[in-house]
């Protein structure tokens, strides 16, 4: 944090040093070399995080909710349109189709002035179950307070950033879930996020193998919170890469 010298923000441990959040899924076919890209959020750290990726050739985007730290990294695809020469696939809720024209508006003048290259983008419905090139998902509907946010699950993996409340028909969506991504924001009350007590009681009803929680403030030293973590939870850290059971990116079952 920006001014800060707390225990977290002057921790050595590199765990402790926190981008926004954003996530790149990655899968390919058995038939072909090359994998495909997908990232869920554009965080205001985007170019940072690409570059420490390995840039990338990333042209797909479905995002969670349009607050700043997950949204206004968008721009940071422009560079990687002119390596691909296509536009950038932007997938969300109406909400998000609307904030996308309210934020960039000049994307979509026909009069903005265009030297150096405008980024081009192509909006599509996230809704239910959807396809976003060889990515199959589901959205998760959630409650950021008063918000709806839409977590996604892709095969046995849900994530679920700045969530408050699960509505019923969400926990069903959820069912059989092997590795969870869910926010937890630190130990105490908060209006518009779950804390760890909160996010445990998550884990507890649907008993994922393994669950990394995320978003956390610089209340949460990474390595004194996971100490105190029951088996199998454990807060997640920039950079961290996960490897998922083989299954069909585009044709699976929930269970």
């Amino acid at each position: 944090m920006v001014g800060c010298a707390c225990p977290v923000c002057a921790s050595p441990d590199p765990r402790d040093k926190r981008t926004r959040a954003s996530v790149l899924l990655k899968t390919r076919s058995s038939e072909s070399e090359d994998w495909e890209y997908l990232l869920i959020d554009t965080s205001i750290d985007l170019r940072q995080q690409l570059l420490r990726e390995g840039a990338p050739p990333v042209f797909r985007v479905v995002y969670t909710h349009s607050h700043v730290d997950h949204f206004f990294g968008l721009d940071e695809l422009r560079a990687v349109q002119f390596v691909v020469k296509r536009p950038i696939e932007v997938f969300g809720s109406a909400e998000i189709h609307e904030r996308v024209r309210a934020v960039y508006t000049h994307l979509f003048d026909p009069n903005a002035q265009s030297g150096g290259g405008i980024l081009s983008v192509r909006l599509h419905p996230a809704e239910g179950r959807f396809t976003a090139g060889g990515f199959g998902l589901q959205t998760l509907q959630v409650l950021h307070g008063k918000l709806p946010v839409q977590g996604y699950r892709w095969g046995s993996l849900a994530y679920i950033t700045d969530c408050s409340a699960i509505p019923e028909q969400t926990w069903k969506l959820l069912a059989g879930v092997d590795t969870l991504v869910l926010d937890a924001l630190r130990k105490r009350p908060h209006e518009t996020h779950f804390n760890i007590d909160q996010a445990l009681e998550v884990v507890a009803r649907l008993g994922p193998r393994r669950t990394y929680f995320i978003h956390m403030t610089h209340d949460l030293l990474h390595a004194e919170t996971n100490a105190e973590l029951p088996e199998g939870v454990e807060l997640a850290y920039d950079g961290l890469e996960l490897e998922l059971p083989s299954f069909d990116p585009l044709n699976w079952e929930m269970g």
